[in-house]
């Protein structure tokens, strides 16, 4: 009977594991293994790394905010059935738009403003026409007749709208009728406000050239844009529907 009870507590080896079982054992262990030395980097990167993901998520959420902002939208206006609510919601985007739309007529307005003052109380030489000619072709936007070579010329004779004034136009009138009134007016304005800088610029050529041109005749010409502009600048605004 000893016999026996000591071969009873005998605990049996078990069974050699599959050779898969002692692949994840190892494979688990090499995880574990890496982990804890991961932890070591982890640990001193946490600090520098938690200002930077908060400001970043600070950042996601303001942005979302904004865009919340500028899209939303009363629902039963916008998405009502036709295209009557579509179109007064994108009116109104257009609206909230409309100061980035305005700004190349901006910032010609005021090129135009610096080469009058420059012909009225400038002494006419001929480095002086020729910063008041530069000022007219930048006041332009592209939308006088490009000179032979240039890179304006080439993308105009492939088809690509390089006038920034039509660009304008054509966004701010986008949902109008061809045959609107307002949006007729508005592209009879910007071919006329094109015809003033041709006339502009031509006669700054000549003067620069050496033929004289009286200051008179070239203010005046100046003056004549200007108010072409303005006029233009109130086309586009009577399109987006803004004061």
């Amino acid at each position: 009977m000893k016999h026996l009870n000591v071969a009873a507590n005998i605990v049996c080896p078990s069974p050699v594991a599959p050779a898969q079982d002692q692949k994840s054992s190892s494979e688990a262990w090499v995880a574990k293994s890496r982990e804890r030395i991961s932890s070591v980097d982890v640990g001193r990167e946490s600090k520098c790394c938690r200002a930077h993901e908060q400001s970043r998520r600070a950042a996601l959420c303001l942005l979302g905010a904004v865009s919340l902002s500028v899209v939303k939208c009363d629902d039963a206006s916008a998405f009502s059935p036709g295209f009557s609510g579509m179109k007064d919601w994108l009116k109104g985007q257009k609206q909230k738009t409309s100061q980035f739309l305005l700004t190349p007529i901006d910032a010609s307005r005021d090129r135009l403003k610096t080469a009058l003052l420059l012909l009225s109380e400038g002494d006419l030489s001929k480095e002086g026409i020729e910063e008041a000619g530069r000022l007219v072709k930048v006041a332009s936007r592209d939308c006088m007749p490009a000179e032979d070579g240039s890179i304006i010329g080439f993308q105009s004779r492939t088809g690509v709208e390089v006038c920034t004034f039509r660009l304008v136009l054509k966004n701010a009138s986008s949902l109008l009728a061809d045959t609107d009134p307002v949006k007729v007016k508005a592209e009879e304005d910007l071919q006329a406000l094109i015809r003033s800088f041709v006339i502009l610029d031509g006669l700054l050529a000549t003067d620069s050239t050496g033929e004289s041109v009286d200051r008179d005749s070239l203010t005046g010409a100046l003056k004549e844009t200007s108010l072409a502009l303005e006029q233009f600048d109130a086309g586009v605004r009577a399109c987006l529907g803004i004061a």
